[in-house]
């Protein structure tokens, strides 16, 4: 049986130990007026610990009774260790949400470990609803300015023994069992119509109450289907089809699932997504052939081009980096002069341009290395070359 008043001693001589170490009250007075002159957007963070555990020690382990003039610097030292410690928790919670995301997640896109352009922009979701004992649940999402990746589980359960990845050489009766989403309805509003919306858990309400009457921008949607412990699961692509951006936006989805007893039944999602992600636009106007290239925007994930002239006119033939490596797009064996490598071609509408987007993941739009597992560089992207001629962004 264990000694309970021997580990009892031993954490008392523990927790005196501990104090003892910390800082002494004359010690903390100094870093009391150290802290008043610090520049706080360079504070010290351990200096800010130290004097927050001094403050623990000087005012738990040693109490006393304060005068008059000397209860104003006590009331500055306990709001100041409240605020260190606001600090500190802040700063964690900013850490962890840098590397919150599954790897998994970012494998099912194509690229390997954990992308830096990335970690502004994840999303943990959350989200769940049932409709005839099917459970969907909307788990978290990725992505940048203009594109996001979201994770779709469900309780769809799959034979014993089915691997974890994409299904690959289904048969079309096979296929036709699992494919139970059958549509999508998506549409984002930029974050500057948020203005009201008090908290995330309001999402559906503010949607019918402030955003329903109002113009959404529509999105793109593919998907591919995947197994992961044992269960069916998708991952969801979405594309913004004008020239908007995702950050601090809202998403209204509607997913349409078939199920034994129900057809086309739409399943509700919404939310806000809560991060800012870079992008870098260009507007070049420059004439390539028999097309004007008006602008060219380059998130962390894709690259957007708008034009005028002939729609079909228009073909990307590489991307140029810093160090002088020439990417060229991918070609259709079938058709090799009539793609190019984009995934989505339409009109931008809110500005009567053609538009075509290019994926920065390896392997996609571009004929990258094989060895290559991380997104092209947006940054590094020098110049774009467009019917043979050479466009310079930097």
């Amino acid at each position: 049986m264990k000694n309970l008043n021997n580990d009892n001693i031993a954490q008392d001589q523990s927790h005196e130990d501990f104090f003892d170490r910390l800082p002494t009250a004359e010690e903390a007075e100094r870093m009391e007026v150290e802290a008043g002159v610090t520049d706080t957007v360079a504070f010290n963070e351990q200096a800010v610990t130290a004097l927050a555990l001094a403050g623990m020690k000087n005012d738990s382990v040693k109490p006393q009774t304060s005068s008059p003039r000397r209860k104003g610097r006590r009331v500055f030292r306990t709001v100041l260790i409240a605020a260190a410690l606001a600090v500190l928790l802040a700063t964690s919670l900013c850490v962890a949400a840098m590397i919150a995301y599954d790897v998994r997640f970012t494998q099912l896109i194509g690229l390997e470990g954990t992308m830096k352009e990335l970690e502004n922009g994840y999303v943990e979701l959350g989200l769940t609803s049932e409709i005839d004992g099917l459970n969907i649940s909307l788990v978290d999402a990725i992505g940048d300015s203009r594109t996001q990746w979201v994770e779709i589980r469900t309780n769809f359960k799959l034979p014993e023994g089915t691997p974890d990845g994409f299904f690959s050489n289904l048969t079309y009766k096979q296929f036709e069992s699992m494919w139970i989403l059958r549509d999508f309805d998506v549409s984002y509003y930029e974050g500057s119509l948020l203005e009201t919306l008090k908290s995330d858990t309001d999402c559906k309400e503010y949607y019918y109450n402030t955003l329903l009457r109002k113009k959404g921008v529509p999105a793109s949607c593919s998907f591919q289907i995947f197994a992961r412990d044992g269960y069916l699961w998708y991952l969801v692509e979405l594309t913004l089809l004008e020239d908007t951006n995702v950050n601090r936006g809202f998403v209204h989805m509607l997913l349409y699932f078939n199920t034994d007893n129900l057809e086309q039944w739409p399943v509700e999602f919404n939310w806000r997504n809560n991060y800012t992600a870079k992008e870098k636009t260009f507007r070049p106007n420059q004439k390539a052939d028999s097309v004007i290239v008006k602008q060219i925007s380059l998130t962390s994930t894709k690259m957007y081009i708008s034009y005028d002239g002939v729609r079909s006119g228009f073909c990307l033939n590489s991307v140029t980096l810093s160090d002088g490596t020439v990417i060229p797009v991918q070609t259709s064996d079938q058709d090799p002069d009539g793609w190019d490598g984009w995934i989505d071609n339409g009109i931008n509408y809110s500005k009567d341009l053609y538009y075509r987007n290019y994926s920065l993941v390896p392997g996609k739009s571009f004929k990258t290395p094989a060895d290559m597992t991380a997104l092209i560089p947006a940054d590094d992207i020098v110049s774009v070359t467009i019917n043979g001629v050479e466009i310079k962004l930097r």
